[in-house]
């Protein structure tokens, strides 16, 4: 006799798109043979024309995924010898949104010039980068030296030249959306 132990376990984030199918898979074992059951936010999982569950249990399947399928999913797997439970949360993977723009800024030359850039995504690796008349700043020549792009994603020339008026641009990705 033995507990119930998981061999297999769905990841703990799963990004989908509207529409998409998935598989959550759950193995374990253990004497005897672990019964596995699903859960979704709490409540077992409904199963209808486009959620299943298969292979004795082990796989949940969703062909089109809505947004009421959204939400956390526990498979929990259980024989007289104990029970253990692993979730997995299934979000709506976002392209990453703007939420602080830069705005339009005039500064006398030698002072200090910051434009805001802050940004959110689910998954939420931002990556931000700045473009001047469509070349990246940090390649820009006679800005290299005096440009910086800080972590919240907001770039500052300093101090700034007359050479340096323009059009910025900022660009925010997190390999979802950009």
């Amino acid at each position: 006799m033995s507990p119930p132990r998981f061999t297999m376990t769905p990841e703990e984030m799963i990004y989908v798109n509207l529409g998409d199918a998935i598989i959550l898979n759950c193995q374990a074992e253990g004497t005897p043979t672990p019964e596995i059951v699903w859960y979704k936010d709490a409540n077992p999982v409904t199963t209808s024309n486009t959620i299943g569950i298969f292979n004795e249990g082990t796989e949940l399947r969703i062909a089109s995924i809505k947004n009421d399928d959204i939400g956390d999913y526990t498979c929990i797997a259980r024989n007289g010898e104990g029970q253990i439970s692993h979730s997995a949360r299934v979000v709506i993977a976002g392209g990453a949104i703007i939420i602080v723009p830069p705005t339009n800024q005039t500064k006398p030359e030698g002072e200090k010039v910051q434009f805001s850039c802050e940004a959110k995504a689910q998954p939420g690796n931002v990556t931000v980068r700045w473009f001047r008349e469509g070349a990246p700043v940090t390649e820009v020549s006679e800005l290299d030296t005096r440009v910086s792009i800080k972590k919240d994603g907001s770039l500052v020339i300093n101090p700034v030249s007359a050479d340096d008026s323009g059009v910025y641009l900022c660009e925010v990705t997190n390999g979802i959306g950009q």
